[in-house]
């Protein structure tokens, strides 16, 4: 419920007030709000009816969606620390990065958790150990843009 409610929030501030960063990242996050409500939606009716594999299912896609907004700061400082700079983006949220990350920030995050899911099911021991090897690389990537979004967005302000 507490995410349908956020999810209604922004849609309405950003229809009403527009987006900071830029038409592009209004539709992005605009996008990402629809698709949690779609998904809150879908594992609430799975639930009633009981169909508890299917509901788990959306309850993560949903789960995933909902952290957008973290993965869109954190991915931002990954790729600043990785290219040392801005590299294809800009004040306006119009250089190449920031259209692509406009998106990104919750379709890889729900394209990472979808290969979870189908690697649950597999049989290929080669893909199961790819994927898992691939998620360790995330979860380091992860690691280090959360300490960099602490370092150079949130510590500054905490003093």
């Amino acid at each position: 419920i507490s995410a349908i409610i956020v999810s209604l929030s922004g849609l309405y501030i950003n229809i009403t007030r527009g987006n900071v960063s830029g038409f592009t990242m209004g539709l992005g996050n605009s996008l990402n709000g629809i698709l949690i409500l779609v998904f809150c939606i879908m594992a609430w009716r799975l639930a009633v009816k009981g169909q508890i594999a299917d509901h788990r299912r959306w309850v993560l896609r949903a789960f995933v969606l909902i952290h957008g907004v973290w993965f869109l700061r954190v991915g931002m400082i990954v790729w600043f620390m990785i290219n040392q700079g801005p590299a294809g983006m800009n004040d306006a949220g119009t250089g190449w990065f920031d259209i692509f990350w406009a998106f990104g920030h919750f379709l890889l995050p729900l394209a990472v958790m979808e290969a979870y899911l189908r690697s649950q099911t597999s049989r290929n021991k080669i893909w199961r150990l790819a994927f898992g090897l691939g998620l360790f690389v995330i979860t380091l990537l992860l690691a280090g843009g959360t300490a960099g979004a602490f370092m150079f967005m949130w510590l500054p302000h905490l003093g």
